[in-house]
């Protein structure tokens, strides 16, 4: 459960980060969205205050899925300024400044504010910020969720030794009222300002009520789920690029093809088209869904579901669809590709012809039996001299 937007700082953060002008690879020829994230004209400027220190740099991170990576840095002048400048208009989204020494990070909004002043103390916390108002309104919430928040670890402390179940219920209580709180919260803004990108991260937090206790039977219990699938991404544009610059977008997904979408070829097919075929406006969007799900089914956890790896393949690559990869990651794609399609789970295996124990030409579709077991074994393989002949013996 995700308390605040301010996310704990991670190791794995320290990592992406080598001299201020690299930038680190991101998984299979998925590269090319970070690059269509910086070719839009318009330009940004943020001026960071901060005290001064000889030859250090400020950064200037950005959120892709759960991931952080670096976009720009800027030399702390002897006057304690360090400022971040671009002519490129940056992505709407969630955006991370960075210390010296890369230990320590706050997050900003940049969004149809790209110029704008902020005050960091020594401490390297948030002080002040000057000419954006979406940073003011989250600022706001962070604030507003601290209050809220103010005894969390007394409750923790509390549930932790709490000597019988009425002790544990009061202290879960006293959470989950302070939960209920900060989503009232948050619910209160959107309705206020449905536009704001601020308001798209709280829709991101948010996930539509699921309770049970009012079902009876099964079909009380199927109606409430469906519910709940249908209004899972209710308000959250999902062909919006911007979706791609918070930390929560990508979780979200996974969980919705994971727990709520039924692990059934056919239907998860079905879901990943409605992504594609939301995101047809947006060409960054349509490239990362496609890139995504290719990349997750091409060698997927589950076995059969390979199966959508080709869906994709035949709907979008065959049909010239896909124009973007380089040729190593097409010639990937493409033998991956005709290497399934003889092999799919439930479909006839490829032919066989093989030669019988008097050396004539035999067929595998020839064998009449209850079941054939094939066993594939190499005769310089020790393990193979081992097993294969307590195989033979326990089927004869």
């Amino acid at each position: 459960m995700r308390l605040c937007i301010s996310l704990t700082q991670e190791d794995s953060f320290l990592n992406n980060f080598g001299h201020p002008l690299t930038i680190m690879r991101i998984y299979l020829f998925c590269f090319f969205i970070l690059l269509s994230f910086i070719g839009r004209t318009q330009g940004y400027k943020i001026v960071a205050n901060y005290n001064y220190q000889p030859d250090s740099y400020l950064y200037l991170g950005y959120y892709f899925g759960e991931k952080k990576f670096l976009l720009d840095s800027a030399l702390i002048d002897k006057k304690g300024k360090a400022t971040f400048t671009g002519k490129n208009t940056l992505t709407g989204g969630l955006y991370i400044i960075v210390d010296p020494a890369k230990a320590r990070f706050f997050d900003v909004v940049i969004d149809k504010e790209p110029n704008f002043e902020v005050d960091i103390d020594t401490a390297f916390v948030l002080k002040r910020i000057k000419g954006s108002e979406e940073n003011s309104q989250l600022e706001t919430y962070k604030q507003a969720t601290a209050k809220i928040f103010n005894d969390y670890q007394k409750w923790q402390t509390e549930l932790k030794e709490a000597k019988n179940k009425k002790d544990s219920s009061v202290a879960q209580d006293k959470i989950s009222a302070a939960v209920k709180r900060a989503e009232q919260w948050r619910d209160s803004f959107v309705l206020k300002n449905p536009d704001s990108y601020v308001s798209l991260l709280f829709r991101l937090m948010g996930e539509p009520l699921y309770n049970l206790s009012k079902a009876s039977t099964r079909e009380d219990t199927l109606a409430i789920f469906q519910e709940y699938k249908r209004n899972y991404w209710k308000d959250i544009p999902i062909g919006d690029s911007r979706l791609l610059r918070t930390p929560m977008f990508e979780a979200r997904v996974t969980k919705y093809m994971e727990q709520i979408v039924t692990r059934d070829p056919d239907s998860m097919k079905i879901e990943i088209d409605k992504f594609i075929l939301y995101a047809r406006a947006d060409t960054t969007m349509f490239k990362y869904y496609v890139s995504r799900f290719t990349n997750e089914y091409m060698n997927p956890k589950f076995m059969g579901l390979d199966v959508i790896f080709l869906h994709l393949f035949e709907k979008y690559y065959q049909t010239n669809q896909v124009t973007w990869l380089n040729e190593k990651d097409k010639e990937l794609i493409y033998n991956r590709a005709y290497n399934l399609m003889g092999n799919i789970l439930g479909k006839p295996a490829a032919e066989l012809n093989l030669l019988d124990t008097f050396a004539r030409p035999k067929s595998l579709y020839d064998v009449k039996a209850p079941y054939t077991l094939l066993v594939f074994w190499d005769p310089d393989c020790g393990h193979c001299r081992e097993q294969v002949p307590q195989i033979g013996r326990a089927h004869v």
